[in-house]
C-alpha cells in the first residue's frame, strides 16, 4: 500500500502553486504588458498570490476562475465587487445562489460591456477625453 505523507502532498500543493504562479505572469506579461512594466515582475507576482489567496477565500478555486478573478482585479481594481462605482459587481458577488463558477461568469460578462460602454467603439471615449486633456 502506497501512504502519502501530509508533507508530501503540501510540497506537491506548492508545486503546483508555484507552476500556476508562472503560467499567470506569462499570461499577463501577453495580456496586460503595461500592468507588468508598470509593476515589474516582483510585484505583479505580488499581485498574482494576493489574487490567488483572495480568490480562495471567496470560493473560487478553478485555475480559470481564478485567472479570471486576476484579470478583473486588474480591470477593475482590486476590490472590485465591493467598489461603490460597480454596484452590479457586488450584487453579482454577493448573490448566495449561484455558485463560484456562474458568478464569475458572469461578473466577467457585465465588466467587458462595462468597459466597452466606458472606453467606446476602439477606445473613442478615452481617446475624447485625452484630447480635452491635453486641450485638442
Amino acid at each position: 500500500m502506497l501512504i502519502i505523507r501530509k508533507e508530501q502532498i503540501e510540497a506537491f500543493e506548492q508545486v503546483a502553486l508555484k507552476n500556476f504562479e508562472n503560467e499567470m505572469f506569462a499570461y499577463l506579461e501577453k495580456n496586460f504588458p503595461k500592468n507588468c512594466e508598470i509593476h515589474g515582475e516582483t510585484k505583479t507576482r505580488e499581485i498574482i498570490r494576493y489574487g490567488i489567496e483572495d480568490a480562495e477565500v471567496h470560493g473560487f478555486t478553478s485555475e480559470r476562475d481564478v485567472c479570471m478573478y486576476i484579470n478583473l482585479m486588474l480591470m477593475l481594481g482590486h476590490c472590485f465587487y465591493k467598489d461603490p462605482q460597480l454596484p452590479w459587481a457586488s450584487a453579482i458577488f454577493n448573490d448566495e445562489n449561484i455558485s463560484p463558477s456562474i458568478k464569475i461568469d458572469r461578473i466577467y460578462d457585465k465588466a467587458m460591456a462595462y468597459l466597452d460602454q466606458v472606453a467606446g467603439v476602439n477606445d473613442e471615449n478615452i481617446k475624447r477625453a485625452l484630447h480635452r486633456i491635453r486641450g485638442k
